[in-house]
């Protein structure tokens, strides 16, 4: 293949087309069809970006092969940056991870001294740093292993773009915590006035306890603010599922040995951390 030319996949059955449309006029374009399979190479060209995301959230493998293969240019220029950018951002987020985690295993207090601050952080970054480099040698070691595919598809970047991509799942994190932040800053004084109503209420029906134990009813109350750790690992088994899809994907290999390739190496990531 020239450089500088896309590979086109048909998102049905992944067979390599030469185009996916062909354009008339501005707005005016007719989408191919595949050669093999017979039906549309890319229906997700006319689509809105939002059915994309709904059909990635399902895990669907032709969502993926729209993504990976007809979007983004592999023989591009800016692939290079692209990769550096997806880097970046997948490893602050995974850093914002490991301290959503490190939040609920340990006490934060204003009284936490500067060494203890900085034996938090240096936990962070091992988990971070030391971690994503297990789960990459692993997950290399994997694939060569329990895939039986072509020596073409072991090229790295093509394997970091689809462990990159299919991981956006972490974004949620960032979500949960923005919700998290609107709903204490738009509703905060709402509950303090539903707060001081439900005490008073109880106050009336049984003093001594509220008396005794304020402080209990107080934190009962809030603790719905906050989110249970379990939900960050909910989060990384979806990660999983979506790393095995992407890699079916862009492999052809069957599911099977897909789940065992990114179960072994997401394992041993959590070994690591939970090690250090």
């Amino acid at each position: 293949m020239k450089e500088g030319l896309m590979e086109y996949r048909c998102v049905q059955c992944g067979f390599q087309v030469k185009t996916l449309f062909v354009q008339y006029s501005p707005g005016n374009i007719r989408l191919m069809k595949c050669e093999k399979c017979k039906a549309v190479a890319d229906e997700y060209i006319e689509c809105e970006l939002m059915i994309v995301l709904i059909d990635l959230i399902l895990h669907k493998p032709k969502a993926y092969r729209h993504l990976l293969y007809n979007v983004l240019n592999q023989q591009g220029t800016y692939f290079q940056g692209l990769l550096w950018k997806l880097l970046f951002g997948f490893l602050v987020l995974d850093a914002y991870r490991s301290l959503l985690v490190k939040r609920h295993d340990e006490k934060w207090g204003m009284s936490m001294s500067i060494s203890s601050y900085f034996w938090l952080y240096r936990k962070i970054l091992v988990d971070v740093f030391l971690g994503n480099f297990m789960f990459l040698c692993c997950f290399l070691l994997a694939i060569r292993k329990l895939l039986k595919t072509s020596a073409q598809f072991f090229r790295l970047g093509k394997l970091l773009l689809a462990v990159l991509i299919s991981s956006y799942f972490k974004i949620l994190l960032v979500a949960m915590m923005v919700c998290f932040l609107m709903l204490r800053s738009y509703f905060y004084k709402i509950c303090c006035w539903l707060l001081h109503f439900l005490l008073d209420f109880f106050s009336s029906i049984c003093p001594l306890v509220i008396q005794d134990h304020p402080s209990n009813f107080r934190y009962c109350i809030l603790q719905v603010w906050e989110f249970p750790p379990s939900v960050i690992y909910i989060i990384d088994l979806l990660v999983l599922s979506s790393n095995t899809v992407a890699l079916k994907v862009i492999t052809e290999s069957d599911m099977n040995p897909c789940v065992g390739a990114c179960f072994i190496a997401h394992a041993v990531k959590f070994c690591t951390t939970q090690a250090f």
